[in-house]
Order: structure tokens, then sequence, then C-alpha cells
């Protein structure tokens, strides 16, 4: 997603602090979604070359890769969401 919304993010902190907890969530899983691909990665490396003989196999490296998938594809949703509710407040537009 367009990551922190060109700026709405942080007035929507400042002014909505409902909004706040929801931000900060998003913000948090970055971290973690980063964390889960990157040892997917490493992972892999060590099979393709050959530097430890035991671990999971490429099979549960690819379902792990579908999972990781999942997750962003929520988490980008979730951002999109709120980056057109914010959109949406600030125009003035809505229910």
């Amino acid at each position: 997603a367009l990551e922190e919304f060109y700026g709405y993010v942080d007035q929507a902190v400042l002014s909505n602090p409902q909004i706040s907890q929801q931000i900060r969530q998003l913000r948090d899983q970055h971290q973690t979604l980063f964390l889960e691909l990157d040892g997917l990665v490493e992972e892999a490396e060590r099979i393709v070359y050959n530097e430890i003989p035991y671990g999971r196999s490429l099979a549960e490296i690819i379902e792990g890769f579908f999972s990781f998938y999942e997750s962003f594809q929520e988490h980008e949703e979730q951002e999109m969401e709120l980056a057109m509710r914010l959109a949406n407040e600030e125009i003035g537009v809505g229910d």
C-alpha cells in the first residue's frame, strides 16, 4: 500500500485517537512481516547452498511462503482500507 498514506497517517494520529491504535498495529506488522520473509529467504538459501543438512524441507518453506503471502495481502488490504477511510475523512466524503 502507499506507506504512510502521503502524510494522512501522521495527521490522523493527531486528529483521530481512535485510529491511532490501528495505525500502530499496522506499523508493527511491517517488522513482523519483514522478519518472517527474511527467515524464509534464509531457509531457502540454506537449502540451495547445502549449508545445513536439517531444517524445513523445500515444500515446507513454500508452504510458509504462501502463509506469509496471505498475511501480507491481508496487511496491504487493511492499509488500503485505512488509507481510503482517512482520505474520505480528509475530503469530507462518507456516511
